[in-house]
């Protein structure tokens, strides 16, 4: 034993009208969540602290933000759809890659797809279409945005604040490779 807490697998779980789908509050971290639902919770869909993966999770009609993340966590491969607030809400130090956020900001004005508020964090290869909010925002710290799409926003496609964007252009005339559309 060295001392250290944390660390579980939550795999193939489906939560439905509960508070919080899964709430993992432990500071040490290092959960690894995949193939779970959480939907029409409350509160949050997935909410979690440090060093923790996310992968292929579906998150749907939950009353809070559909996925919020502390520090140094991945969340790949989710869909997060139909939530009252963000669809992904994420501190500092997170990979963000490979996910679907639509119509997330059902209840709350400006509900962005993704909002990453801390820095540090990537923000890659995501599609946010139709969220009542941004698609993708960056609100403190500085992030790196590359390679995403952002689609039929209310409030529109970016606000990178700080952060270092990849060019936002067209993808038939695009000629990088980091660029957002």
């Amino acid at each position: 034993d060295d001392g250290k807490l944390g660390g579980c697998t939550i795999k193939d779980c489906s939560l439905q009208s509960n508070g919080s789908g899964i709430f993992i509050s432990d500071l040490s971290g290092g959960c690894e969540i995949s193939g779970c639902t959480a939907f029409a919770n409350t509160g949050v869909g997935i909410a979690v602290f440090h060093g923790c993966t996310l992968t292929g999770c579906t998150v749907r009609y939950n009353g809070s933000a559909g996925i919020s993340v502390s520090t140094g966590c991945t969340i790949r491969n989710c869909s997060v759809s139909r939530n009252s607030g963000d669809g992904i809400s994420a501190f500092s130090r997170n990979l963000i890659v490979n996910n679907n956020t639509s119509e997330n900001g059902l209840t709350v004005a400006n509900g962005d797809g993704i909002e990453c508020y801390g820095g540090e964090n990537r923000i890659d290869g995501n599609h946010a279409t139709g969220n009542n909010g941004r698609g993708i925002r960056s609100s403190g710290g500085v992030d790196i945005i590359i390679r995403n799409t952002s689609l039929s926003n209310s409030a529109g496609a970016y606000a990178p604040g700080t952060s270092s964007i990849g060019p936002v252009g067209n993808p038939a005339t695009a000629t990088s490779p980091w660029a957002n559309f």
